[in-house]
């Protein structure tokens, strides 16, 4: 695999979309690091990484990602990725909110020897607002009659 599409595309369609998590080997190296949205490594590891993963994919069972967009240079990859998904199910101690992301996501991926060994996930708001893990936002200020 060279071609900087191939990972996003087995990432994309094969690992999220059909849970197929014997691609993992051909995609991540063992010492795969993880950043999540909040910053900070949240899973070192491959195995934990899938494992990860799935666990927080059975919250949101339609989960979907389309690739839209691909770019590389050196040894990074980038993507940006339209998610859909209800949140149906627990995770982490959060109960389901039973509504639905519709958002764009994007990954930076460091390639090194073949495979993926760090990523970074960029989401919006939405996705923490859904579980409802973030406020909504407030409100646009409109004008009032004496404006």
């Amino acid at each position: 695999m060279t071609e900087p599409a191939e990972y996003v595309r087995l990432y994309a369609e094969e690992f999220i979309n059909k849970r197929n998590g014997a691609v993992a080997d051909q995609i991540f190296g063992a010492d795969f690091l993880y950043h999540g949205p909040n910053g900070g490594v949240a899973r070192a590891g491959r195995d934990l990484y899938v494992k990860g993963s799935y666990g927080f994919l059975a919250a949101f069972p339609d989960w979907r990602a389309e690739v839209r967009a691909v770019a590389a240079s050196g040894d990074l990859v980038t993507d940006r990725v339209h998610i859909t998904a209800t949140h149906t199910a627990s995770i982490n101690n959060v109960l389901p909110t039973g509504e639905t992301i519709d958002d764009d996501c994007a990954h930076i991926w460091r390639v090194e020897d073949g495979v993926i060994v760090e990523g970074w996930l960029f989401c919006t708001a939405n996705m923490l607002r859904v579980m409802g893990l973030a406020s909504r936002p407030a409100p646009a200020p409109t004008a009032s009659a004496g404006d």
